[in-house]
């Protein structure tokens, strides 16, 4: 017998903060993402079969956050951009998104580079690349 329960999700209920500053102003569709830069491990297998894995000690996320481009979070986010390249040693702010069950936490994270810049007669979307290294916490299902 199918679930009757609905789960439910709430953009509003969303929390991505970098540094001190909330992030809002989400674009339509998929609006933040985290994938991790490498493999946990490799596998190599000899010629006669015999096998070896090999665990990479790599904690390095790459984060994408999409906004509309009428989001003033692209102004905080471009201001910090700026920071960075220009700060000695470059600026290396905390992140944190939360929602429901699901908190991710990194204490170094940095823009990567600029979003790209378009306009149109329609609506477009400013996405802003970002590296996190040692992003930790846990990741749940949406429950109703």
């Amino acid at each position: 017998m199918p679930s009757t329960n609905i789960a439910t999700i709430d953009p509003q209920q969303i929390f991505i903060q970098l540094g001190t500053k909330r992030i809002t102003g989400f674009a339509s569709g998929q609006y933040f993402s985290a994938v991790k830069r490498n493999d946990d491990s490799v596998y190599e297998e000899g010629s006669d079969g015999e096998g070896l894995r090999v665990r990479i000690p790599s904690n390095a996320w790459d984060l994408t956050i999409t906004l509309m481009q009428s989001s003033r979070s692209n102004d905080m986010l471009w201001e910090r951009y700026l920071l960075d390249l220009n700060a000695p040693g470059g600026l290396v702010l905390p992140f944190k998104v939360t929602h429901q069950g699901t908190q991710l936490v990194s204490a170094k994270t940095w823009i990567t580079k600029p979003t790209d810049f378009t306009l149109s007669n329609g609506v477009e979307t400013r996405v802003w690349p970002l590296l996190a290294t040692f992003l930790v916490g846990t990741v749940q299902g949406i429950s109703s």
